[in-house]
């Protein structure tokens, strides 16, 4: 091979430069590469790393309430007296079925008390109970109702004091206390190729369950309009069930839910339908968290293809839209849906409500045409916008706080000594309670008394 005289091979060249890092010697370095499993490391907590608004429900603080005395004395609040603009408290017969309605919520400061209780505002308080006593004597389609307002004014609240008037009469009430878990993802489903529609089953069977508890003694009054055979949904051969216009809507409930191979699709279409046909009963159908149906329009589920689900192509959804639009409607009751202020702001509620002009050019994350629509083919839906508290309102809580001992930080927080009479510092007090509040709102009035005393 030639090559050129006085070139040696490449590998036989020395470098330009050599020094002391070059020559080093590798050495390990201080952490190792792999990482061993430990499984004796592998162990379960002890399940108490809860948020704050779980922890308070499991440790049961209210034990730790003394407002018992302070709470006897408090005005019932009822159908035949509202006692506007007081603090009130429910009816001992009707806190066990507002309980099992999910009416309290953890962030709604509950827990201060032995025992909830509530504000009986003059306009928003007087509106749901006119609402509600026409509901008594005419149909649902009639009697639809929206509530809206700001983050923390107490629309949830507007849905309870709804839930105790209904619970006083006799009335089949079904409370869905939060719509975003039907559209979240977080709920079995499949499909059903006889209906095209997916259905829900675990979500089917706790609403059914808890409906079940709630109106028992008034399912016991309705007797079925036609026989009914439920379907099923296990491979075995099952022996068929028939049930006949003898049979009530308790008798039948109460064999069919607990029975884990009967088609939970197909019971809660059931009780629909049978809800819709009796006449002599009010049905009063309540969703609070409404708004996650504009929110997740598309909701979380996926098909086959990886595309997300329209909320409509659900078997429970489709049939709670058909009760909300007013095309199936109950013979008396009423629908009163609650919107969250969490949930992104879009058109499909304020057009339907008559708040916006429609954008015929918007997007469908924007604007659900569809849905507006729907909500509106029917008839105009009623309005109630919760405005924040005002000034005697907010003194009104405030010195129920201070009669129960809750806050007698805020007296010297606030400049004042606690020798003082309370009523003669309850004004300014209460002035500043309302200010420090944003005019009013009562989330954020419970806030700034409680949470900075912790």
């Amino acid at each position: 091979m030639f090559r050129p005289l006085g070139l040696a091979r490449l590998s036989q060249r020395r470098p330009f430069s050599s020094s002391t890092f070059q020559h080093a010697v590798h050495k390990s370095k201080s952490f190792s590469r792999k990482t061993k499993y430990d499984p004796s490391k592998d162990k379960k907590g002890p399940g108490k790393d809860k948020r704050f608004n779980k922890l308070l429900i499991s440790e049961n603080y209210k034990k730790s309430a003394t407002d018992q005395e302070v709470h006897e004395r408090l005005p019932v609040f009822s159908a035949e007296n509202l006692h506007l603009d007081e603090v009130v408290k429910f009816k001992k017969t009707s806190y066990q079925k507002l309980h099992i309605l999910g009416a309290f919520k953890p962030n709604q400061f509950n827990e201060l008390y032995s025992r909830p209780i509530t504000l009986s505002r003059k306009v928003e308080t007087s509106q749901v109970h006119e609402f509600f006593t026409k509901s008594l004597l005419s149909s649902s389609k009639e009697n639809r109702m929206i509530i809206t307002g700001d983050l923390g004014v107490g629309k949830s609240t507007m849905l309870t004091q709804f839930h105790a008037l209904a619970v006083e009469k006799d009335s089949v009430v079904l409370q869905i206390s939060n719509m975003d878990a039907l559209v979240d993802g977080s709920n079995d489903f499949k499909y059903n190729n006889a209906t095209g529609l997916y259905e829900q089953p675990m979500a089917s069977r706790d609403l059914l369950k808890k409906w079940f508890v709630l109106n028992k003694s008034v399912f016991n009054k309705i007797n079925l309009s036609r026989p009914y055979s439920p379907a099923f949904e296990s491979v075995k051969k099952q022996t068929p069930i028939t049930f006949t216009e003898k049979n009530t809507l308790r008798e039948v409930l109460g064999k069919v839910l607990y029975n884990p191979a009967v088609s939970r699709a197909d019971v809660f279409q059931f009780l629909m339908d049978e809800l819709a046909a009796q006449k002599e009963i009010p049905v009063f159908l309540t969703i609070d968290n409404f708004s996650a149906l504009c929110h997740f329009a598309n909701t979380r589920y996926r098909d086959i293809n990886n595309n997300p689900i329209y909320f409509q192509k659900f078997q429970l959804l489709r049939t709670l839209v058909d009760f909300i639009s007013g095309d199936r409607t109950f013979q008396k009751g009423a629908i009163v849906m609650a919107t969250k202020s969490d949930h992104k702001d879009n058109d499909t509620i304020p057009v339907a409500l008559g708040l916006r002009e429609p954008d015929y050019y918007a997007k469908f994350d924007q604007w659900d045409r569809k849905f507006t629509e729907q909500l509106v083919k029917n008839g105009n839906l009623e309005h109630l916008h919760v405005q924040r508290m005002s000034r005697e309102q907010v003194r009104a809580l405030v010195e129920h706080m201070l009669e129960c001992k809750m806050i007698p930080h805020e007296i010297e927080k606030r400049g004042f000594s606690r020798e003082d009479n309370i009523q003669e510092v309850l004004p300014r007090l209460s002035e500043m309670e309302f200010l420090l509040s944003g005019n009013g709102n009562p989330r954020e009035l419970y806030k700034n008394c409680v949470f900075s005393y912790i």
